[in-house]
């Protein structure tokens, strides 16, 4: 997970496309569902450092999309935009792009999903040599109750008299569990 978000900041550097943005996005929210679901295997000073750096490109690449969700939603519903809006939000979305750009920048380093692994991997060194449970026991344990719960909430949703709550429940479970 660090070395594709490392990936994505470094591409993201260079160009603030839709794609781009909204797959450094993604990079930055599973690696902070993974850091979540392990923070008891990390080194509390290296979680929390990526964990800020992975939240701060999470949220900036969220705000540049955003304004592309807009954009494409407004056409999608038909949605006639006068030049002027339209404008606003074009030079908008370029501001936060540019902002985004700014702290990718600061990141940039062809060595960052190196350091980032190497923060978050010396507790789990630390913690094995005195006896602390593994990340491979940790997700033994965990899975299999998410997975039930997965398929439970599914099984709720795919009924005929679903809510649209169940639907939002069973979609939010599927990225947790993924």
């Amino acid at each position: 997970r660090t070395e594709r978000l490392a990936f994505f900041v470094e591409k993201a550097s260079r160009t603030t496309s839709e794609d781009v943005i909204h797959r450094l996005r993604v990079a930055a929210r599973r690696l902070g569902s993974a850091l979540d679901a392990f923070e008891d295997h990390f080194p509390s000073n290296g979680l929390a450092k990526v964990g800020k750096q992975a939240k701060h490109l999470r949220s900036g690449a969220g705000v540049v999309r955003d304004h592309d969700i807009a954009l494409v939603l407004a056409a999608e519903i038909g949605l006639e935009l006068s030049q002027k809006a339209q404008n606003r939000l074009k030079r908008s979305r370029d501001d936060a792009s540019e902002q985004l750009r700014r702290r990718l920048e600061r990141l940039r380093d062809k060595s960052l999903g190196a350091k980032w692994a190497h923060a978050l991997h010396l507790a789990g060194q630390a913690r094995a040599a005195v006896g602390g449970s593994t990340a491979a026991s940790y997700a033994a344990a965990l899975l299999p109750r998410m997975a039930n719960e997965f398929f439970e909430v599914g099984h709720e949703a795919a009924a005929p008299a679903a809510t649209i709550e169940s639907l939002h429940t069973f979609r939010i479970l599927g990225k947790r569990f993924r």
